[in-house]
């Protein structure tokens, strides 16, 4: 057989073999698994957070019934307005405590009277009792109602949980997610309520106030 030459063909568009490129993060980077947080660390968190409200919330209710300036200055705005106020505040009533059919309040000075919702044992109440300030002026008084701080701490506390049940996989999605939409939708409501209750009761305690102080 006769010996024949080798054809060498060079393909010059043939793709050089590459060695494959690590993917590092930038210098200083975070890290994505530090990052995130374990569903386990956020129902240990959530429930730590209800613990610290539930004691914040004995200490605003202890606060409350002792008619604290400080208590009655914290929580979310409920209403702000002036209410009509037929002559100025008796000097006989500063220091003096009354209630009316709707709330329990005290004269602290003649410059400030602190009221707060007066619960009923038969009546339908919301989470969100209302506490509030009247602030005595020529003719008139400015009423600055609030709903209290560690209520909404623990619906929001009880909203985290929830979510990280869902993380988790303990409950169903559709059934966890209606936790906050409930929680959500009463709290609307009893903002509401709690707003015109609130208002009521005002106006209760400035025509109290002053038929005690022409009676004294």
């Amino acid at each position: 057989m006769p010996w024949r030459a080798r054809t060498i063909v060079r393909h010059h568009c043939a793709r050089r073999a590459s060695r494959p490129q690590l993917k590092r993060d930038p210098l200083g980077g975070p890290d994505k698994a530090s990052t995130v947080l374990s569903p386990s660390t956020l129902f240990s968190a959530s429930t730590a957070v209800i613990l610290v409200a539930a004691a914040c919330g004995l200490a605003e209710f202890l606060g409350t019934i002792r008619f604290s300036p400080t208590v009655f200055g914290l929580g979310p705005l409920l209403l702000r307005e002036d209410l009509p106020m037929r002559g100025p505040l008796p000097l006989a009533m500063i220091g003096q405590a009354g209630q009316t059919q709707r709330a329990k309040f005290q004269v602290q000075d003649d410059r400030t009277v602190l009221f707060r919702d007066k619960r009923g044992i038969f009546r339908v109440d919301t989470p969100l009792a209302f506490k509030g300030t009247l602030l005595p002026m020529t003719g008139s008084a400015q009423l600055e109602a609030r709903a209290p701080v560690s209520v909404l701490v623990v619906i929001g506390a009880i909203a985290m949980i929830a979510l990280g049940m869902v993380r988790m996989h303990v409950a169903p999605v559709e059934g966890v997610i209606a936790v906050p939409i409930v929680l959500a939708g009463l709290l609307i409501v009893s903002l509401f309520v709690e707003r015109d209750r609130a208002r009521l009761a005002a106006r209760e305690v400035v025509d109290e106030i002053l038929r005690q102080g022409r009676a004294a």
